[in-house]
C-alpha cells in the first residue's frame, strides 16, 4: 500500500445514516451506496504505539447505509476533530486495519488524546470508489 496522507480534519457537522445490520463493513468489492460503520478499539490496543493486528479491532458498534436525516435511530458520524485518511479504492480488512494502525501511530506520535472508536466510511465518488477512516480526538 502507498504511503498514507493523515490530516487533521475539523467536521462541523455530523453526518447520518439509515441502521442497516445487513450492511457489512468487509468483502465489498464495489460500493453500490454510501456506507458508514463504527467500531470499538480494544481497550488493551487503542493508545498503543505498537497496536496488534489481530487484537485492534473490537466489537462492531453500528452499521448504516445511505445518508439520512438526524434522528434518535439514525447511525452518526458526529461533528468533532478526526485524524482522517482516505484511499481511492474499496479496501479489504488487512488494509483497513493497518490504515487505522498508521492513523494510531500517528496520533501517538502527536501526543493527541485519541478516542476508542474507528469510524469506516465508503462512498463513490468522482466516478471511484473511496474507503475513508476518521478517528476521533480531543485538543
Amino acid at each position: 500500500m502507498n504511503p498514507l496522507n493523515i490530516i487533521r480534519l475539523d467536521l462541523y457537522g455530523s453526518l447520518y445514516y439509515r441502521p442497516d445490520p445487513k450492511c457489512e463493513p468487509f468483502g465489498a468489492e464495489e460500493i453500490r451506496e454510501e456506507a458508514l460503520f463504527c467500531f470499538e478499539i480494544a481497550s488493551d490496543q487503542y493508545l498503543s504505539i505498537e497496536p496488534e493486528y489481530d487484537r485492534y479491532l473490537g466489537p462492531l458498534l453500528f452499521a448504516g447505509a445511505g445518508p439520512t436525516a438526524a434522528s434518535g435511530e439514525a447511525c452518526e458520524l458526529p461533528a468533532g476533530l478526526y485524524l482522517f485518511a482516505q484511499v481511492r479504492d474499496v479496501l479489504c480488512r488487512e488494509d483497513i486495519v493497518w490504515m487505522a494502525m498508521e492513523i494510531q501511530k500517528d496520533g501517538l506520535w502527536e501526543r493527541l488524546d485519541l478516542g476508542n472508536r474507528l469510524y469506516l466510511r465508503y462512498l463513490y465518488e468522482d466516478a471511484s470508489a473511496v474507503t475513508q477512516l476518521f478517528r476521533p480526538y480531543k485538543k
